[in-house]
């Protein structure tokens, strides 16, 4: 008996087939289309996903079919749509208007959505009169009627206005109110990867300008040394910049300079004297004071003490000065803990600050450090960037050629940090058995140098253009992004091979940024620029955006390694009995595992390349446990790829992700929210300052 075939059978058909993967379709299953990856490439460990050799164009492409897609689905299931049009005619109704308000009829409402009536007042205006035009035929506002002679301040001249009017009232608020309170939130230590990794969302100096705005209209003695060491700082930030223009500048005053730091020392030293004098007396007088004026005190000479540390910094002092200098926030802060346990008093909010930003300063001695190696291959990276400065340029203006005089000095400044201060070290001075890794001196000279040489305009970078050279300004914005994103990705990577100069010196190799580096126009050069084409043998534009790529990846990488720690470290008990016994040992974490990158440049970021749980290596050190887990290697999610990378290749295609800063191609693990750990007290960070003392006490 022969089959009977149907007009109404039809095949089903997949939904978008033209985007799926290769292998799915070779294979004629359906492809869902993840990126960037499918699921039945992962799941089959055998085939590449023809989706990691796309093209951005086409990354794109699939990322706009899939919204198109999502956006026409939540449309459909919506519960309340609009009405199916009819074709029955419309009689025609009269309304009559009112003459007292105005209703205005909603197109949805037959919809079964409540939508409430909202009653208009009607609106009255001024009805001007001649009297109420001046000689200069403009209108005489009700506060000019107000300051009228024939009207007294009890009894103002009313102005000629209907009853219903409606009357402006003139407010005024006082801008000191605005601006003496700068904290309006709980201060937190943020390790976000959307926000810095490294710096708190709420810094010190914001507790400082409240303080500076506290203070009356005059000052007394104690302070009087705020103000000077305030100033101190100010003056040792611009001569550290004075210095550095003396180099590349032809219009610096070289005398004007040496007066600076003639006047510099005679403050500082002016200003250290009365600090000490003051901190001598703090702790016999404060048992006299009431909490008001301990709690002012103690800020004013913590504040200083902590301003004049980071004026030494970058007047480039010894480790001895900067130790001493130290020494000021440690005895207030231990005569202000007394006072407040002894009176059972509530903290101040800086000590609030404190307690929940020193737990960063905890965890960062208990880091490993990175393996340095890939120091190496950065430092080859920026050499091959020599090119553009082997030959002195003139750009035809006098603005222009020292802007590029300033890139070059900045550039050099970076290579002479390399070859002079922190190869020579980087190998010979690591001892992984020791508390630091590094000996605290080696760590204050690579501080040091570092903090002094950031060029002050990448803080807050922004393009800058000359109308009349626009082709020059923006070759040199290209450059001025590669080499501040370079200044970037080194901050990040000397705070992971040296994580416990935060713990020794309350600051790390980080420093402020207004994140040019998320503008994808700032990031992307103009390759269409005619002057860099011109100005040398071959095409430089794509082998200037590579850097760009590698410089940002790099601290993409760092920065999530650090937010990782970070989030993932819990404690019982930071300061116990054998840490006090063996506080020169190394305190490292033993409960992670990694697998260090020693080349960027030929290396996909993997699953193992960031820390993760050991379970074969249980003992954990001084009570701290590292407890982050990844279900892509506990499951084997993430199929293992043999895949290589030749990072400056031209040939090759990188698809770089301006979200999240990596390749495609690399790992990019979401952020996890911060575990919670034990808060710390007031006896928590006076043990901490004792813990540092004795570390830094063996500086000689």
């Amino acid at each position: 008996m022969s089959k009977i075939k149907t007009r109404n059978t039809t095949r089903r058909r997949h939904t978008n087939s033209k985007l799926g993967c290769q292998n799915c379709k070779r294979k004629k299953i359906r492809c869902d289309e993840q990126l960037p990856q499918c699921g039945n490439c992962i799941r089959g460990k055998r085939d590449t996903c023809s989706y990691l050799n796309l093209s951005p164009a086409e990354i794109e492409k699939i990322r706009l079919t899939h919204s198109l897609r999502d956006s026409q689905n939540k449309l459909l299931n919506q519960n309340y749509r609009l009405p199916t049009s009819t074709t029955k005619g419309q009689t025609s109704q009269n309304y009559k208007l009112s003459d007292t308000i105005l209703e205005i009829k909603f197109e949805l409402a037959d919809l079964p959505i409540r939508i409430p009536s909202i009653p208009y007042p009607p609106l009255q205006f001024n009805n001007l009169s001649v009297d109420d035009f001046s000689d200069e035929f403009h209108v005489i506002t009700e506060s000019e009627c107000a300051s009228s002679t024939k009207s007294t301040p009890f009894q103002p001249k009313k102005c000629n206005k209907l009853p219903n009017a409606i009357e402006q009232v003139h407010v005024f608020h006082p801008l000191r109110n605005i601006f003496c309170k700068k904290i309006n939130v709980e201060p937190h230590s943020g390790a976000e990867l959307t926000y810095h990794g490294v710096s708190g969302k709420v810094s010190i100096f914001d507790f400082l300008c409240n303080c500076l705005m506290r203070l009356p209209a005059r000052v007394d003695e104690n302070d009087y040394i705020l103000i000077q060491a305030y100033l101190c700082l100010g003056e040792a930030v611009l001569l550290n910049t004075f210095h550095q223009r003396m180099k590349y500048s032809k219009s610096s005053d070289n005398s004007f300079v040496s007066f600076l730091d003639k006047n510099w020392l005679e403050r500082h030293g002016h200003c250290q004297r009365n600090l000490r004098s003051a901190l001598a007396d703090f702790d016999k007088i404060s048992m006299s004071l009431s909490p008001q004026r301990m709690a002012h005190l103690g800020e004013i000479y913590s504040f200083s003490s902590y301003l004049l540390s980071f004026a030494i910094l970058m007047m480039k002092f010894g480790a001895q000065s900067y130790f001493n200098s130290s020494k000021g926030v440690c005895a207030c802060f231990d005569v202000y803990s007394r006072y407040i346990i002894r009176n059972n008093l509530r903290p101040i909010s800086i000590v609030g600050f404190l307690l929940n930003n020193l737990q960063t300063n905890l965890v960062s001695i208990s880091l490993p450090s990175y393996n340095p190696q890939f120091l190496f291959e950065i430092e080859s990276n920026l050499r091959s960037l020599e090119f553009i400065f082997a030959s002195p340029l003139t750009f035809g203006k006098d603005s222009i050629d020292e802007r590029f005089r300033k890139i070059e000095f900045e550039y050099k400044s970076l290579m002479k940090f390399f070859s002079d201060v922190l190869l020579p070290i980087i190998f010979s001075s690591r001892n992984e058995n020791v508390v630091c890794s590094y000996p605290p001196l080696v760590i204050y000279e690579v501080f040091r140098q570092w903090h002094t040489i950031i060029p002050s305009e990448a803080m807050a970078y922004k393009p800058k253009w000359d109308s009349d050279y626009p082709k020059e300004s923006s070759f040199l914005n290209d450059l001025s992004t590669t080499l501040y994103m370079y200044y970037y990705a080194m901050a990040a990577a000397l705070d992971a091979v040296f994580p416990a100069c935060k713990y020794l010196y309350s600051m790390s190799f980080m420093f402020p940024t207004n994140k040019f580096f998320i503008n994808r126009s700032v990031m992307t050069i103009n390759k269409q620029n005619s002057y860099m084409q011109r100005l040398y043998k071959y095409r430089i534009d794509e082998t200037v955006q590579r850097h760009i790529y590698y410089a940002s990846r790099v601290f993409a990488f760092f920065r999530r390694r650090f937010v990782f720690y970070h989030n993932n470290i819990i404690w019982s008990n930071p300061y116990n009995e054998s840490l006090v016994q063996n506080r020169f040992q190394s305190r490292v974490i033993a409960t992670d595992l990694e697998v260090p990158i020693k080349s960027f440049n030929t290396t996909l970021i993997r699953p193992e390349h960031y820390p993760t749980k050991n379970d074969s290596n249980p003992n954990n050190v001084n009570n701290l446990e590292f407890i982050r887990e990844d279900d892509t290697m506990t499951k084997k999610l993430y199929a293992r790829n043999i895949e290589t990378l030749s990072f400056f290749d031209e040939s090759s295609i990188l698809q770089y992700d301006f979200e999240t800063m990596l390749l495609l191609r690399d790992y990019r693990p979401l952020d996890v929210f911060p575990r919670k750990r034990r808060a710390l007290e007031v006896e928590d960070i006076t043990q901490y300052y004792e813990d540092r003392f004795f570390i830094l006490s063996t500086i000689t």
